[in-house]
């Protein structure tokens, strides 16, 4: 092939190749199997040389049929040469040492001795270590877009299948990668002192500069910093009275992710910028002329690398939205089925579940399937409204949506009948939105910075829902949105409103966490709320959300006393005996009118004093947390879900006397025998009043 004056091209490889002889017979080795050859000093052929493995050879004068040498096969070296591979207009060409003064280099510019080769030999150890993990990672990216592609047709026992088996394939490829890396390059690391540098070991002949190595260990760091803050951040955030004091650890390791990421995606860009490929493609979209496009790091390769990369897949990801359920392809569904078999299966006598995952299908019914019988079931969410309007809103980002038999909506946007909202939705889906704690988009707890990161790492247990307003009016029906890019970006980037056609909808706790706001909104006027949220110093936080969101949304007070409920770091020093509870006046009458009747709420929080059972007393001094300890812990022991159901029933017991549902006598028994109080004027007079209606 003969290449004309004047030609650009790119060298993209440069090889050693050796003229040999042994026992009478003459060849030719390349590199690839000899191995790079260490010369001493001003060591020239013919050298004498030992093979130290198994080569080939091409026989001189040619012929088809090639030589083998066996290993410790003694040769003699009688001629060295370095073959250089070209790209160029034409083709691939080879070029050997007496041709190479044809190529015009750059001024001061100097060829390499050599360009590293992907031979087996010399990386078998990789291959050994990584190849079979990553034909297994194929499978394992198979599987997760066959669940996302497969979404809208295969049901959650299908995705758990999947879901575990995925489970096993990972963890097939990081034993097999651990074992292995350590057992073959560990042996290499004490073993390979040839050079007196071990860490040529484990690099190899790997093309990354040193800022490039420590860039990608940075990278991994601080990939590994950001999950595990994700996992645990819902739950150290449930201070809502405060933002949670590891926030801005959080925000600093999201922002140093998001720094190395875009040096890591701009690194390989130019990588790939380099290929000879990217030159060729480069010079035919600018019209077949190549002039000033030899240097990899022209602007114009660049920009086709950016530009090319970008479009496919910003195509991909747009083409890819119409086929994936945005609401199943998240971690909603595992977190829903755990809540299903540990509390609605709990219920049934019999159960037919799947011998591998553990889960049955009919332990779900359907929310307007529930017993028209009292009480009625309210469960509680948060319609996120990140990107609303009322710039008194601003701190809460979130507006209260509730779920029961008959509707399921907010007061602010509008209510739809259960037995067709979302098709019909479940009880168990209804259950896990309202203990959706982590998702992008978490009312008062949200964080732009966060929200993107959880995006990205797909840490959403929130849902997508029709939007029972008049937005939504063609779309209540639907069980979530049909294309997935729109709710995505808008989870990604704080998008989320109340004026779109489909709301995002998640744990009640995030805007307001006792349910006594929606309570106080249907006037109820006997509440009891339980209050299980980890305040050791009794702050009383969620207590405080809801009467503040409570008189500025309803313009209705609520007011206690003197609250008696001590934390345990003050048991020591009482003068006066502590509570389990507190009685407060809902005042009605400010907005109803004073004919209306006030309401009583019965505040009940649990606290230990040192008058419980030995078997409560005893695990309360051994646990210094308790009965706060932290809602992180999802694991409990015997003896502490034990001590944590016998203080709620010992609490109970103190607390109710045999009533036969006098909420009257209840109030007056709690007064008399717990609080030993008298009752307020106010709280005197309802009483008698609702007497006097009875009689």
């Amino acid at each position: 092939m003969t290449i004309p004056k004047g030609t650009p091209g790119v060298i993209t490889q440069i090889e050693g190749s050796y003229t040999i002889e042994t026992s009478g017979q003459k060849g030719r080795i390349t590199e690839s199997d000899l191995g790079p050859l260490e010369l001493k000093p001003d060591e020239k052929p013919p050298i004498q040389y030992t093979l130290k493995h198994e080569c080939e050879a091409i026989p001189i004068p040619w012929s088809r049929q090639k030589m083998k040498f066996a290993a410790d096969t003694q040769i003699l070296i009688t001629q060295i040469q370095k073959i250089y591979t070209v790209e160029t207009p034409q083709g691939r060409a080879r070029i050997t040492d007496k041709d190479v003064d044809a190529l015009q280099l750059k001024p001061n510019e100097r060829l390499p001795e050599r360009f590293p080769l992907p031979a087996p030999a010399s990386n078998a150890v990789k291959y050994v270590c990584f190849a079979p993990a990553l034909i297994l990672a194929v499978l394992l990216l198979v599987n997760f877009l066959f669940t996302g592609l497969t979404s809208w047709v295969s049901e959650d026992e299908d995705r758990e299948w999947w879901g575990r088996s995925a489970a096993w394939i990972l963890i097939t490829i990081l034993g097999w990668m651990v074992v292995n890396v350590i057992v073959l390059w560990g042996a290499q690391a004490i073993t390979a002192t040839t050079t007196g540098n071990q860490l040529d070991v484990f690099l190899g002949d790997v093309k990354a500069t040193p800022e490039a190595k420590g860039l990608l260990g940075a990278f991994g760091g601080v990939t590994g910093i950001v999950s595990a803050l994700l996992v645990i951040r819902s739950k150290l955030s449930s201070k809502f009275g405060e933002k949670a004091g590891f926030q801005w650890l959080l925000i600093v390791a999201a922002i140093a992710f998001f720094v190395l990421l875009s040096i890591i995606i701009s690194w390989v860009l130019v990588l790939i910028g380099s290929q000879p490929w990217a030159l060729h493609a480069t010079a035919w979209l600018l019209g077949g002329t190549q002039d000033q496009l030899a240097d990899p790091n022209s602007w114009r390769v660049q920009l086709f690398v950016v530009v090319f990369l970008t479009g496919i897949m910003l195509l991909f990801g747009i083409v890819i939205g119409f086929f994936i359920n945005v609401n199943k392809f998240s971690l909603h569904a595992t977190y829903r089925n755990r809540l299903i078999r540990a509390y609605l299966a709990a219920s049934r006598k019999t159960r037919r579940p799947n011998l591998f995952t553990g889960f049955d299908p009919d332990d779900n019914i359907k929310l307007g399937d529930l017993s028209s019988e009292k009480p009625l079931h309210l469960l509680n969410g948060a319609l996120n409204i990140i990107r609303g309007q009322q710039l008194a809103w601003q701190e809460r980002k979130a507006e209260s949506f509730t779920m029961s038999r008959l509707h399921c909506g907010s007061f602010k946007v509008g209510y739809r009948p259960s037995a067709k909202y979302g098709d019909a939705m479940t009880l168990g889906t209804a259950l896990a939105i309202s203990g959706a704690a982590a998702n992008p988009n978490m009312g008062y707890h949200s964080s732009p910075v966060l929200g993107l990161l959880m995006t990205l790492f797909n840490v959403r247990l929130g849902w997508w829902l029709g939007n029972p307003g008049s937005p939504g009016a063609k779309t209540w029906r639907r069980k979530g949105p049909r294309y997935s890019v729109g709710p995505l970006f808008s989870e990604a980037i704080g998008n989320t409103t109340d004026h779109y056609k489909y709301v995002n909808l998640s744990d009640g706790g995030h805007f307001e966490n006792l349910g006594l706001y929606e309570t106080v909104l249907r006037r109820c006027h006997f509440i009891v709320v339980s209050d299980g949220a980890e305040d050791p110093e009794c702050a009383y936080a969620d207590l405080g959300e809801a009467v503040r969101k409570i008189r500025i949304d309803f313009g209705i007070p609520i007011e206690f006393g003197t609250m008696t409920i001590y934390p345990r770091s003050a048991i020591d020093t009482l003068k006066n005996p502590g509570h389990n509870c507190a009685v407060g006046r809902i005042r009605y009458s400010v907005v109803d009118g004073t004919d209306a009747p006030d309401g009583i709420i019965i505040y009940i929080k649990p606290a230990c004093y040192g008058d419980e059972p030995r078997d409560i007393y005893e695990y309360f001094k051994t646990n210094p947390a308790f009965p706060h300890e932290s809602t992180s812990d999802q694991f409990f022991s015997e003896s502490q879900f034990e001590s944590y159901r016998m203080l709620g029933a010992h609490t109970m017991e103190k607390l109710c006397t045999d009533c036969h549902g006098d909420f009257d006598c209840f109030i007056r028994d709690i007064l008399k025998n717990h609080l030993q109080t008298e009752a307020p004027v106010w709280l005197a007079r309802l009483l008698d009043e609702t007497k006097n209606k009875i009689a």
